[in-house]
């Protein structure tokens, strides 16, 4: 019977091979009490305890009657059919699903590679190509797994929650699971609950936990708990201290963009050399000199100055509400490169291309050569999209965005009042209410009512040459991150090259010490933050009388511009203002503001993006 009882197991859970099978019908056929035994050993399964019990024979039936033996002998024919030709195995816990930020990846099942294929299952390997990110969802949780670029893994179990690190890198943010997470690499495990984490495996094994808590056993023997703010590599296995942005990439409106140059080789399309600079703006569309201010050709040169050629490198993922084939159109002044999904497209004449689209997220990549230009305002480089209203239109930002995990955390209601240098908010008064201060007035400011606004100040409207002056920059925190932000609405917008549209800056005193002099304003009708000699400018087109939500925000070596709670520019490799001079209020040496302004906010602190956006709720 203690075969029969090991036949029988294994066939409920999908183990027996074609001898199994055999054997069983063939015990079952050659005794009524082996049968009786597998319809009670059917009992225990939910699915079929029903079934099983009235097949059961009553005990004051005669077996030997002959009707009876032959459909006995049909049950167990049928239930031996059912059990051993139905799998009967039970549903996995977990579903992993695919949701691929990129194309660039490879799904390997049974050793052949599988397309369109969504759900993950026990032994499939992916591999993800340079450039590329897979994130794989669970369902019914908020938890997500992050496979990055040059990383090969195997799904190891049925629940797919036993993952093989063969190489690579894995970014993860769990839910509390009742089972662990057990990711292998080739030098350790890591057994993990619910946490945000990132693992590795790149000649070491590295572990670093942002939220949360992960188990790594390195051997049989030797195991630790990584906490969050920690990381840990097998070679060493200590724990060290490290605090920095999220983990899990998440997704914002807009374009990157890098600049890179070579100084000793010729510029071309192929190939990443030196970064100049990267960034975040919100289109594909660039103009030429001033006009868009578009690089810095180095560290002390200005926005739109470009002493050499540069390779501009432009992406953003573009969310298709179809699938199938568009129409795309490509303009610039020099040869350019563009891929869509990572695939290389040639374009005619007109620089016009079809491209077969998905549904969702598609990424774009576009080269061409900057710099060199002359101050004239054409167009640069852009990227159109042929549409059923327009024969092309330019992509919105609406439609485009990146990824990345480089967010500020939130400050809390506390930690932005306590961060707040400065809060003017001009419907009346100069005062500041952070500091009981007032501030300093030229001219003949005017206090009016908006119909938008209430009461606010206005600044030059009969050319009175209107300014405020307030409290020194070092003072106001301005020496290090900070954030400015205000409200403002332009009775007019200067459009040449030889005059701006004030709103803030610190006094200028030749000569100049690199970054001594701060300059918040608007040139050539795009917003423009500089410490002066290390500048960013928005590509976004300023209007008249429109009220604004502004905001300028510095972080570590990052200047970056809001409009009405967007993310319009970022750009990296800035150092930071050294001032001790009064901030200017609608004045930067002989530019004025000609408008509105009120809600003037200044804190010492690098707010979020989350924060901005909710600033004036």
């Amino acid at each position: 019977m203690k075969d029969l009882e090991l036949l029988i197991d294994k066939c409920l859970h999908g183990e027996a091979n074609e001898e199994d099978k055999n054997e069983l019908k063939k015990l079952i056929d050659e005794s009524d009490e082996a049968f009786e035994f597998y319809l009670e050993s059917l009992e225990q399964q939910s699915e079929l305890k029903e079934w099983a019990q009235n097949q059961k024979p009553e005990k004051n039936k005669v077996k030997s009657f002959q009707f009876y033996k032959y459909a006995l002998a049909v049950a167990a024919l049928f239930v031996l059919a059912f059990v051993l030709f139905t799998p009967i195995v039970n549903k996995p816990n977990l579903v992993l699903s695919i949701h691929s930020v990129s194309t660039n990846y490879k799904l390997i099942r049974n050793g052949e590679m599988i397309e369109n294929a969504n759900r993950i299952k026990k032994g499939d390997q992916i591999l993800v190509g340079l450039g590329g990110q897979v994130r794989i969802d669970i369902a019914q949780q908020d938890s997500q797994i992050h496979l990055m670029e040059n990383s090969s893994v195997n799904f190891v179990n049925r629940d797919c929650n036993y993952i093989n690190l063969q190489q690579g890198e894995i970014r993860a943010k769990l839910e509390k699971q009742k089972v662990p997470f057990i990711i292998k690499t080739n030098e350790g495990e890591a057994e993990i609950i619910g946490t945000e984490f990132s693992l590795s495996d790149k000649g070491e094994t590295q572990l670093w936990v942002s939220s949360g808590k992960v188990k790594l056993n390195r051997g049989a023997k030797d195991s630790v708990f990584v906490g969050a703010g920690q990381r840990i590599d097998t070679e060493l296995f200590k724990l060290e201290e490290k605090r920095g942005s999220h983990i899990i990439p998440e997704i914002h409106q807009g374009v990157e963009y890098f600049y890179y140059a070579n100084p000793s080789e010729t510029l071309t399309l192929d190939a990443d050399m030196d970064l100049l600079s990267n960034g975040i703006r919100n289109d594909f569309s660039y103009l030429t000199g001033a006009y868009d201010g578009y690089v810095r050709a180095s560290h002390t040169a200005h926005s739109y100055v470009s002493h050499k050629p540069f390779l501009m490198v432009l992406k953003s993922y573009y969310k298709s509400e179809l699938t199938g084939p568009q129409i795309f159109r490509v303009s610039s002044l020099r040869a350019t490169n563009l891929r869509i999904n990572e695939k290389l497209y040639k374009l005619n004449e007109n620089g016009e291309i079809s491209v077969d689209l998905k549904k969702g997220l598609n990424l774009i990549e576009l080269r061409t050569i900057g710099g060199l230009e002359k101050d004239t305002g054409e167009t640069l480089v852009n990227i159109q999209k042929q549409d059923d209203k327009n024969p092309y239109a330019s992509l919105s930002m609406e439609n485009l965005f990146y990824t990345s995990s480089e967010a500020l955390a939130d400050l809390t209601d506390l930690e932005l009042q306590e961060a707040l240098t400065c809060d003017l908010p001009l419907s009346g008064d100069f005062l500041d209410k952070s500091t009981g201060l007032e501030a300093e007035v030229f001219g003949e400011p005017q206090f009016v009512m908006d119909d938008e606004m209430g009461t606010v100040m206005e600044l030059n409207s009969s050319n009175t040459k209107d300014y405020l002056v307030h409290t020194r920059a070092d003072e106001l925190g301005l020496n290090g991150s900070y954030t400015v932000t205000c409200r403002i609405y332009f009775n007019e917008l200067m459009r040449s090259n030889t005059h701006d549209d004030a709103i803030f800056s610190t006094e200028f005193k030749a000569p100049v010490e690199g970054n001594s002099t701060l300059v918040l304003l608007i040139r050539r009708a795009h917003p423009y933050l500089a410490h002066l000699a290390n500048d960013s400018i928005s590509s976004v087109v300023m209007q008249e009388k429109k009220w604004y939500d502004l905001a300028f925000r510095f972080d570590r070596n990052t200047q970056s511009i809001f409009v009405d709670g967007d993310l319009v520019m970022s750009s990296n490799k800035h150092s930071k203002l050294y001032s001790k001079e009064k901030l200017q209020i609608g004045r930067w040496t002989r530019n004025f503001l000609k408008g509105r302004i009120c809600d003037i906010r200044i804190y010492n602190r690098a707010l979020s993006l989350n924060n901005i956006a909710h600033l004036y709720d």
